[in-house]
């Protein structure tokens, strides 16, 4: 009987032990009673909510170029990948709380959840105006009407969302009235009361809010790639712009060097000539003129003309025909060197709007962005190139020229000392003839007097000559520059056509 007696006590205790595991199971949703399979799938993807969360605002960008507008919207992004992970890391974090708590009553379980929905649905309805009107302020509407897009689909999921935990709130309500105030919640009042399609709907729910959250997410990391696109290409312009400063100086230093070259092969073959061969016949004539004064016939015919190219021929007259060649070189070289100065500072000029435009095609986010971006960006670094090739084929033709220039030049000398030779050996015949020597000045006065007028109207007029070629040059390199702007001008403008062309075609 004993035995019998312990058997009927231990399964009574049995018995009311598995009431009370009944009675007391763990704490779900604010109640305690198990909510399967609910419970579990909202704590985990709550978690997986998290993760997205997260994500975010897990990317990190690092911009060099120090462009504002870049830093600008940057800020302003980081700052809405920001406060969307702030917020949702709230929610999920209730979530999680939601799906294991007991109370002390249902709304007190549910009501940090809507509360964390709600701040999330203001934040991204009205909480981040002002990092929008700060992007709005850099890019047109593009990028704030994709953003207003995604906070669209994430309300709605909110509210879809908001709306199952509604329903299993009511449910849960329901079974907690089943079994009445202060009685345990049973596993039959919940199979009664809480579908497995409320619970189903919370999960789906929160999956479809999590595909929001991504979506939020991609157009984050998006925009911050974007800018850093944006700012790599900047930095390569810079490069490019660099580069063709160096090259711009190269192309003018090797102008000024060949036009330099120039100056002194001509300098040093006159002074050369002048010094040595035209030093020479003018000393024959020098010591002539008192020979040739004795002649009767020679101050009515050679005399004037003669002294006119003696005094031509004199050091200080030739050392300042020399001297006002150089001037006049190193003026024009000075000049054409200010002038290319210029032109640097005009392309930058011209290609900064060029090169806005190319970099917000990137960064606004308007139709097939990276298509456009990705052809016209090269074609920025070819106007540098191009503008380059044109303004250095300006300098080589100018070159070139002077380099005919200088030959004649040095021809134009030669010429001016075989007339003095000739001169020379001629009326030295005339000096030494014993007899005829008034016939043979007459004769010689006849062809040398035009000669003689001549020679000194060839010097000033190869003086005049050169100064002449340098004013026509200055304003021939000047023409070629200035085409070589208007065909870097055309092909700013014709790519700054095709580039709205090709966003508009797109659209």
């Amino acid at each position: 009987m004993q035995v019998l007696h312990s058997l009927v006590v231990l399964v009574s205790l049995l018995a009311s032990f598995l009431q009370c595991t009944d009675a007391l199971p763990s704490p779900d949703f604010g109640v305690n009673a198990t909510i399967n399979p609910a419970r579990s799938e909202v704590l985990s993807e709550a978690l997986r909510l998290l993760a997205a969360f997260n994500e975010v605002s897990d990317v990190s960008v690092t911009l060099s170029s120090g462009t504002t507008i870049l830093t600008q919207m940057q800020t302003a992004i980081v700052s809405v990948g920001r406060k969307v992970q702030s917020s949702g890391v709230t929610l999920t974090q209730r979530l999680q709380t939601l799906a294991t708590s007991n109370g002390p009553s249902i709304p007190g379980a549910f009501n940090p959840v809507y509360e964390a929905i709600e701040a999330l649905n203001n934040l991204t309805t009205n909480g981040l105006n002002t990092e929008m009107m700060s992007i709005r302020a850099v890019v047109p509407s593009y990028v704030t009407q994709k953003f207003n897009e995604v906070f669209g689909d994430l309300r709605r999921a909110l509210g879809q969302l908001s709306g199952r935990l509604q329903t299993l709130e009511r449910d849960v309500r329901n079974a907690r009235t089943a079994a009445g105030n202060g009685n345990p919640i049973t596993s039959t009042h919940v199979r009664n009361n809480v579908s497995a399609k409320t619970q189903s709907d919370v999960t789906k729910a929160l999956v479809e809010l999590r595909l929001k959250v991504t979506e939020v997410r991609y157009m984050v990391w998006t925009m911050l790639f974007y800018l850093k696109d944006a700012d790599s290409f900047l930095q390569d312009i810079v490069r490019q712009v660099n580069g063709f400063g160096n090259a711009l100086s190269f192309s003018l230093y090797q102008f000024s060097e060949g036009m330099n070259r120039l100056k002194l092969t001509v300098v040093q073959y006159s002074r050369s000539a002048f010094g040595c061969s035209l030093a020479e016949q003018n000393a024959t004539l020098v010591q002539i003129v008192p020979a040739l004064s004795a002649i009767a016939n020679f101050s009515s015919t050679l005399q004037q003309p003669l002294a006119n190219l003696l005094t031509a021929l004199t050091s200080p007259s030739l050392s300042s025909r020399v001297n006002s060649f150089v001037l006049g070189f190193d003026s024009y070289i000075s000049g054409r060197v200010a002038a290319s100065n210029l032109m640097r500072q005009f392309l930058l000029s011209q290609t900064c709007q060029l090169v806005r435009k190319v970099l917000l095609t990137l960064i606004s986010f308007g139709p097939q962005n990276e298509f456009c971006f990705n052809r016209f960006s090269s074609r920025v670094f070819g106007i540098y190139e191009l503008h380059h090739n044109c303004v250095s084929k300006c300098y080589e033709a100018e070159l070139d020229r002077f380099t005919t220039v200088a030959q004649f030049l040095q021809h134009a000398v030669d010429v001016l000392l075989y007339d003095v030779e000739d001169l020379a050996d001629n009326l030295s015949v005339c000096v030494n003839l014993l007899e005829g020597r008034t016939t043979c000045i007459e004769q010689y006065g006849m062809l040398y007097t035009a000669v003689l007028r001549e020679f000194t109207k060839m010097l000033n007029d190869t003086e005049k000559l050169y100064g002449e070629e340098f004013a026509a040059s200055a304003k021939r390199l000047d023409a070629c520059l200035s085409s070589s702007q208007y065909t870097t001008l055309n092909a700013i403008r014709m790519n700054e056509q095709r580039l709205e062309a090709c966003q508009q075609y797109t659209t």
